[in-house]
């Protein structure tokens, strides 16, 4: 009997050792999930757009946006679209307030760490309203683009962003009717802007 009991707790203070074991397994794998997490974020890639400069003719547009690296770490296929855009001086309601351009897409090959690269987007005329170019309202709001960028960091994760490019500064000249091009700088924003020009 007394081998029996002893047995027993034994047996009970193996199964209790290896419940502490588990649980210690689990909780040094979550341990390290976090670790590997904080380790990511703090050398993956962060892009961010800056600045940039517009032309605008009768026949079209070109956009050129820097994008920046802030982080530890290479940014790869970094692919970016942009489409022009406006107010529609002839809206009949809140679907269609504003006039689009189609998409472009521009693409860098890759962007190192503390870098920048530099997309590049053409718009022809006919990918776009009229009235983006040549319309009466054209050259009386400031030159506007709805952006996205996405990029893979070097953990293999693809990550996207939103943002919205204007014009900015107001010393650029309206485009005459001799359709002289117009020119300026671009700045970046989170939110979309679409203002009127002052005369």
């Amino acid at each position: 009997m007394a081998m029996f009991i002893v047995s027993a707790i034994g047996t009970t203070v193996g199964l209790v050792g290896i419940v502490f074991v588990f649980r210690t397994l689990k909780a040094t794998r979550k341990g390290n999930k976090i670790n590997r997490e904080i380790g990511e974020a703090q050398t993956r890639a962060y892009l961010s757009p800056g600045a940039g400069t517009f032309r605008v003719t009768l026949n079209g547009a070109t956009l050129n946006v820097t994008i920046s690296n802030f982080g530890q770490s290479p940014a790869q296929q970094v692919d970016l679209w942009a489409r022009l855009m406006m107010p529609n001086m002839d809206s009949t309601g809140n679907h269609d307030q504003l006039l689009y351009s189609e998409w472009r897409r521009s693409g860098i090959v890759g962007i190192g760490a503390g870098q920048d690269g530099e997309a590049m987007f053409l718009f022809a005329s006919g990918s776009a309203p009229k009235e983006i170019f040549r319309g009466q309202h054209a050259n009386k709001f400031y030159v506007s683009a709805q952006c996205r960028m996405e990029w893979v960091d070097v953990f293999g994760k693809r990550w996207p962003a939103d943002f919205f490019v204007t014009e900015a500064v107001k010393e650029s000249e309206p485009m005459n009717a001799l359709g002289t091009p117009r020119a300026g700088k671009l700045r970046s924003t989170q939110t979309p802007t679409v203002d009127q020009r002052k005369s």
